[in-house]
């Protein structure tokens, strides 16, 4: 814990992540028991003097703001689904296309934004499986009867689904009727980024054929849908999975590329930072915002504005702060193994980082492996508990090839 309570933003973001990842995935007694006993030690603290009153008061602020937002993010959003699942009839759903899942001759099946419920106020996602194809497309509004049922997260699919986003799961027993397209700017930049994107994930697959386009579209534009089953299994067995989402390190490769042609044009400092930024906003919206590349883009983002704002770049801060932000902006992200594992990776990394400078460098043949054994063992544990098998030969194919897929 030293190591954070010398960086108190970073303790306070923590504090806030881990309070909500609790509030998340426990009932409604745990989750009173722990706002109390917060509201309790807020009250110690206040009336303790003592030397950290200041940060340890600002931490049980951040546990107490944590479990306000977790209940209203989740625990209210779901009580009018809840409702029209215990009725156990049919309920009207007026909603709006967010993702198409799949579309096939047998049905279909894609995450709606729902407002009202049967009349009622009902903000949120849900999953809709439809035995037809509506043709629904990103931002389509649309209409259905639906049985609705609540998704319990503690299963894998259940998990799945409410890491996207949705709280419960609709079962059209009629036809969808599909009308106009949202004409809102949001909507809008959606269906432009993903078209965009398919676009170019086809044209890569066409100029590349093969096994090798397909891992190309997979590491530079997050489409995942065009692997076959076999490759996504035989990367899994060797511990490279995490090669094939986007992350921070497919990030990293495409800013170095971008700030060298910065170079060679020859631009201002000055210019480069806002241009930068864009860029990688612009990336990050065409990639359709995966948490490990939104986690990368804050950090490298607060690394970009602290040259101009002449501050000294802390990465724990960083990596704490884009946790809380995620969290803030994208509260599903608690239910996805994905956000688990990319800042535990990192955390691991910039871990690791920490000790060397307290211990002193390591020789330069050692580091890599370092780096690796230490993004190993921050994810072993949850490699353990989500999929139930570890992969033995991980640390060397880690150490021979990311490196060879960085090039």
């Amino acid at each position: 814990m030293a190591l954070f309570f010398r960086r108190p933003l970073a303790l306070f973001c923590m504090v806030f992540t881990l309070s909500l990842l609790f509030s998340s995935h426990t009932d409604s007694t745990a989750k009173i028991v722990f706002a109390v006993l917060s509201f309790l030690l807020f009250l110690l603290f206040l009336l303790l003097r003592c030397r950290r009153k200041t940060l340890l008061l600002a931490l049980t602020v951040a546990a107490l703001s944590a479990q306000l937002f977790g209940y209203l993010v989740f625990d209210r959003r779901l009580l009018p689904y809840r409702a029209a699942a215990e009725a156990g009839s049919e309920v009207s759903i007026p909603a709006t296309g967010e993702e198409i899942t799949y579309t096939a001759a047998y049905g279909s099946a894609f995450y709606a934004r729902v407002e009202t419920l049967s009349g009622m106020s009902a903000h949120g996602v849900i999953y809709v499986e439809a035995e037809e194809d509506p043709c629904v497309i990103v931002g389509s509004r649309v209409s259905f009867s639906a049985a609705v049922a609540i998704i319990d997260f503690r299963t894998e699919e259940g998990a799945y689904l409410a890491a996207r986003g949705a709280l419960a799961r609709a079962t059209v027993t009629k036809d969808v009727e599909v009308g106009a397209a949202d004409p809102s700017l949001r909507y809008r930049i959606r269906r432009a980024c993903t078209g965009q994107r398919t676009a170019l994930a086809r044209r890569l697959c066409a100029a590349v054929p093969g096994d090798t386009g397909e891992l190309m579209a997979a590491m530079l534009l997050g489409e995942r849908s065009l692997l076959s089953p076999e490759i996504t299994r035989n990367f899994r067995r060797v511990g490279l999975s995490h090669i094939l989402a986007l992350s921070g390190l497919h990030l990293g490769v495409l800013l170095s590329v971008v700030r060298w042609i910065f170079r060679r044009l020859r631009l201002p400092r000055r210019a480069e930072t806002p241009l930068s930024l864009l860029l990688l906003l612009g990336y990050l919206a065409l990639t359709g915002f995966p948490v490990s590349v939104v986690r990368a883009g804050i950090m490298t983002g607060a690394a970009t504005l602290a040259f101009p704002l002449r501050r000294e770049a802390d990465s724990i801060t960083s990596l704490s702060l884009s946790a809380m932000l995620i969290c803030l902006l994208r509260p599903a992200a608690v239910f996805d193994v994905g956000f688990y594992l990319t800042f535990a990776a990192t955390l691991g990394v910039l871990v690791q980082g920490e000790g060397q400078r307290f211990f002193g460098k390591v020789p330069r043949r050692c580091a890599s492996l370092l780096v690796t054994l230490a993004a190993i063992l921050f994810t072993l544990p949850l490699l353990v508990w989500f999929f139930g098998e570890v992969s033995l030969v991980a640390p060397l194919t880690n150490l021979l090839f990311v490196p060879l897929f960085s090039l």
